[in-house]
Order: structure tokens, then sequence, then C-alpha cells
């Protein structure tokens, strides 16, 4: 009897655990950005940051589907599947515009175990998911809509101001 009720107790844990990581994750992400947000500003500061012209930075870190690289013969076949871009001021470090929307693959509908455990992300997300079209879609909205309420100025976009106010950044060269 206290076996069963402790195996229960033990799903039951697991079931809860796992409903709460994700959110777990994106608290996690949040406090390592705030940390990394103060010492960017002790950096500002110091003025151990090199002169730039840049006020904000536009920075994006895809998602994309992943197969374990001994079992997939598609391995080199990804597809984005989590979009997500931030408006980072680089004077107070703080983030001041959030985009964020997952995708739904086309080619190969069906997560891997290895792509769901490496990004943390459930086949029942990208399922209800839009598709990349309408995802990037969304994306230039929010990016029009962003330059606008910031006044922000890309590289190259304004006789007046070839050098801009914004970069955009990506997390790791696969990005682009």
């Amino acid at each position: 009897m206290i076996a069963i009720a402790y195996e229960q107790a033990n799903l039951y844990t697991k079931a809860h655990l796992l409903m709460n990581k994700f959110h777990f994750n994106r608290e996690v992400e949040k406090l390592l950005a705030e940390q990394k947000a103060k010492r960017i500003r002790k950096k500002l500061k110091k003025k151990e940051i090199k002169d730039h012209p840049f006020k904000y930075l536009l920075c994006i870190d895809f998602e994309a589907t992943c197969f374990d690289m001994q079992r997939h013969r598609q391995r080199n076949l990804q597809e984005i599947i989590e979009f997500p871009a931030v408006l980072l001021n680089l004077e107070t470090g703080l983030i001041e515009s959030e985009f964020h929307k997952y995708v739904k693959p086309v080619e190969i509908s069906e997560l891997s175990d290895y792509c769901k455990n490496l990004t943390n992300i459930e086949q029942t997300t990208v399922d209800s998911a839009k598709p990349f079209q309408e995802v990037l879609a969304d994306f230039d909205k929010w990016l029009k809509l962003t330059i606008k309420e910031k006044d922000l100025i890309l590289p190259k976009s304004k006789k007046s101001n070839l050098d801009g106010n914004c970069c955009m950044c990506t997390w790791t060269n696969w990005d682009f």
C-alpha cells in the first residue's frame, strides 16, 4: 500500500515537473538575462565595451528541428520551430520589446526525441503553431511597429544616419 502511494506521488511529481518545465526554463532564462544585463551595465560604466553608434541590439535566437546524428538520414534537413527576438537597450541593459512564436515544421512534422530533449519544445506546441510564412509575416509586423515606436534606424537604411542606432545580431552563427 505504501509502495503504491509512493509510486503515485512520484508520478504526480514527475507530471507536475514536466508541466512546469517550460515555465521554469523561461524563468531561468529571464534571471540569466537580468544577470547578463547587470554585467553589461557594469562594463558600460567602466567603458570596457568599445564605442559604437548603437543604442539597441535586435537579437534573434532560432530553434530548429534536429536529429541524432547517428540515427537520421535527413539530419541536414532542418526547419525553424521557434522564432524569438528581443530588442535590447544597450544603455540600460533591459529588454524593451519581445517577439516569440513557435513554427509548425512541414518537411518532417514529427520532432525527434533528441530535438525535444535539446530544445524543450513539445510536439503539441509545434502542431498547434502557424507555418513559417505566417510567423515571418507576424515578425515583420512586430519589427515595423517596434522600429516606429522606438525610432530605430537600421544601418544603411537612412542617408542621414548610415550607421543607424540599432544592429541585428544572433545567438550563434547557425541562426543566419
